[in-house]
C-alpha cells in the first residue's frame, strides 16, 4: 500500500510540476518522495522508475498520436534508426532511470542523515 501511495505522489506531483518548472523537476519530486515516504532503497528506486516511466511514456505516446508520429520518426532516425513507434518507450526508459535514481538518492540521503 505504501508503494502505491509513493507511486501516486510521484506521478501526480511530477505531472503538475512539469507545467510550471523545468523538465528535470521530476527528479527532485522523486528525491523528496523517496526521502520522506520510502523506507527501503529498492522501493524508492522502483517507485521513481515506474512513476516517471509511466508518466513520460504516456505523455510521449500522446504527443506522438497528436502529430501522427512525424516527430518520433525523425528522432528515431537521429538515434540510429530506432523505429518511431519505439520512441515513447525510449523516452519513458530514460525518464524512468533518472526518476529511479532520484528516488534512490533521496532514500539514501535520508538514511545518511539519520
Amino acid at each position: 500500500m505504501r508503494f502505491l501511495i509513493l507511486l501516486a505522489v510521484i506521478i501526480g506531483l511530477s505531472f503538475i510540476a512539469q507545467f510550471f518548472t523545468p523538465w528535470w523537476t521530476f527528479a527532485i519530486v522523486a528525491f523528496v518522495s523517496g526521502a520522506l515516504l520510502s523506507e527501503k532503497a529498492f522501493q524508492a528506486f522502483a517507485a521513481g522508475f515506474l512513476g516517471i516511466f509511466l508518466l513520460w511514456s504516456a505523455q510521449a505516446w500522446w504527443l506522438t498520436i497528436g502529430n501522427e508520429g512525424i516527430l518520433a520518426a525523425k528522432m528515431g532516425e537521429l538515434l540510429g534508426g530506432v523505429p518511431g513507434a519505439a520512441m515513447p518507450w525510449v523516452t519513458g526508459l530514460l525518464g524512468g532511470l533518472l526518476g529511479g535514481l532520484g528516488g534512490w538518492t533521496g532514500n539514501q540521503a535520508m538514511k545518511a542523515i539519520d
